[in-house]
């Protein structure tokens, strides 16, 4: 396969990690006979956005890096109607948890990027998708109007799911913190959304692995913000963005699930770098590349003798 793949950022000091993140996807390439062509843009400083539409009909898909106001727009300039993130799913790292005892709670979580109908509508289709498999699905209702409930039902009844259940930020929280509820998809407003996501992610350790995912119409991006404090993207959140790209919006399976194993298994291993903190296996972002990169290639070598 070919494709193009472009990595656009409010930021050129992120041109470095973004090289990473390509010498990530280049190795994944060669591995598995495949041809990936990557670039990345900087968007003016002045804040103006390119014509987005016109980039995404340019390239197999787009992999947004920086501010989270710069990311939601040009989300929403793609024709987004609503974002995810899979919090604290990755338990390869449980040390990560800023808990006691064992790891945080963990949950897919999708919000609209509005509170128009239209696209509470749409992301409640698109949560009852995620939740095929799980056939587990609940929904935060605010009681601040929008048609929630009859969203979320109606796209249920569709997708033969059993009805959601509705609660309130109350007990969506006391239900993850106390009572141990795992549910494997939640959909809220994008306000309550946001509390959530911030708060479990703190919980579990998980801010330099997250990434967001944004929905349009048949096209998904992958996106990267900088952790609280931080002048550089999140090496593994990175790595785990390309992954998921590579898997869903290239619709590389076997690739994506590689690139996701290799990344899983360095920090499954211990090994972490600096921003996570000096520790006994932090190790400069180049090598902890170089250990996922080995990783690729025996996995091609794998496949092609087996082939």
């Amino acid at each position: 396969m070919r494709a193009k793949i472009l990595f656009l950022t409010d930021r050129a000091a992120y041109r470095e990690d973004l090289r990473l993140a390509q010498a990530a996807l280049s190795e994944l390439a060669v591995a598995f006979s495949q041809s990936f062509s990557m670039r990345e843009q900087v968007v003016d400083s002045s804040g103006a956005l390119p014509d987005l539409a016109a980039l995404a009909r340019e390239h197999d898909t787009i992999i947004l890096a920086g501010g989270q106001d710069f990311i939601s727009q040009a989300a929403m300039n793609m024709g987004a109607f609503a974002a995810g993130a899979e919090i604290n799913r990755q338990a390869v790292a449980p040390d990560l948890s800023r808990l006691k005892t064992g790891p945080a709670p963990a949950l897919n979580l999708v919000w609209p990027l509005s509170d128009s109908p239209a696209n509470i509508t749409k992301t409640a289709v698109l949560a009852c998708s995620m939740a095929k498999a799980a056939g587990r699905l609940a929904y935060i209702n605010n009681g601040q109007g929008g048609n929630w409930a009859d969203a979320m039902n109606q796209a249920a009844m569709y997708a033969a799911l059993p009805a959601p259940r509705a609660l309130s930020l109350d007990e969506a929280l006391w239900g993850l913190l106390h009572a141990g509820e795992t549910v494997p998809v939640l959909a809220a407003p994008p306000i309550e959304a946001a509390m959530l996501r911030h708060l479990l992610t703190y919980l579990g350790g998980s801010e330099n692995i997250q990434h967001l995912s944004f929905y349009a119409e048949g096209r998904q991006f992958q996106a990267v913000t900088p952790a609280a404090n931080r002048q550089s993207l999140p090496f593994f959140s990175l790595l785990y963005a390309c992954a998921l790209t590579v898997k869903q919006a290239l619709q590389l399976e076997r690739e994506g699930d590689c690139l996701l194993t290799a990344v899983s298994n360095v920090l499954a291993s211990g090994w972490r770098t600096r921003e996570f903190g000096e520790g006994e296996k932090a190790i400069p972002r180049d090598e902890a590349l170089d250990l996922v990169a080995q990783q690729v290639r025996l996995a091609g070598e794998l496949y092609e003798h087996l082939g």
